[in-house]
């Protein structure tokens, strides 16, 4: 049994290294086909690399036969003598071009310059006249209703200040803002020395030229009351 036992081992370990001889022989034949393509490989690529060369150089032959043909070709000179006349006279027009440019550009310069100092004449006349306008629309308005009205802008709120004729001091003024078409009585020291008359004629009447009329009245009675 001992005898058989060994056999039996002896048998199995003869087996695997027959496998392994088998696989080893089996990877051996695929490296050599390997191998083999390859080199048919190599070999066909070493042709191919051959005739590349081979057409390369009958390529630059061929392009060095051809530009010594055409250095010596009479009608290829043409063509370039042709060519370089066509230059020449494409410059000749760009520059004239050019010149013809600057002359233009310089007339349109001079012609805007003309305008803009027209323009600027003008608009100085006109400012002023608007200015003698309104001068003499303050005046006419200081003649007529007894009040000096200045106007002023601040944050974009439009004010007047009416100064009456006949008072004396510079501080009695009234100021009224003025937005959307509607007038709105500003609270002065002046305007509060009359808070009678605000409230009755702007508080309950709703009418500013009432106010200032009766003031009209009121320093007119004062002053020739003394």
């Amino acid at each position: 049994a001992k005898h058989e036992a060994e056999l039996q081992a002896m048998a199995e370990k003869c087996e695997d290294l027959m496998n392994q001889n088998e696989s080893h022989r089996a990877e051996a034949r695929a490296m050599k086909d390997s191998l083999s393509a390859l080199e048919s490989e190599k070999v066909m690529m070493t042709r191919e690399l051959a005739v590349t060369g081979q057409e390369l150089n009958h390529l630059k032959a061929e392009h060095n036969s051809r530009i010594l043909h055409l250095a010596s070709n009479p009608e290829e000179k043409a063509r370039r003598d042709h060519v370089n006349g066509l230059v020449a006279e494409i410059s000749t027009l760009k520059e004239t071009l050019q010149k013809s440019g600057r002359d233009v550009a310089e007339a349109t310069v001079a012609g805007l310059q003309k305008q803009l100092d027209s323009l600027s004449k003008r608009e100085s006349r006109l400012k002023s006249a608007f200015q003698e306008r309104i001068s003499l629309f303050i005046d006419a308005c200081y003649s007529i209703f007894g009040y000096r009205i200045d106007m002023t802008t601040e944050n974009k709120m439009t004010k007047f200040i009416l100064r009456p004729m006949h008072e004396e001091k510079e501080s009695l003024y009234l100021t009224f803002k003025y937005d959307s078409g509607a007038a709105e009585l500003v609270p002065t020291e002046y305007s509060e020395t009359m808070q009678r008359e605000v409230d009755t004629f702007i508080g309950r009447y709703k009418t500013i030229p009432a106010f200032t009329a009766n003031l009209t009245m009121d320093i007119f009675n004062k002053q020739t009351q003394c």
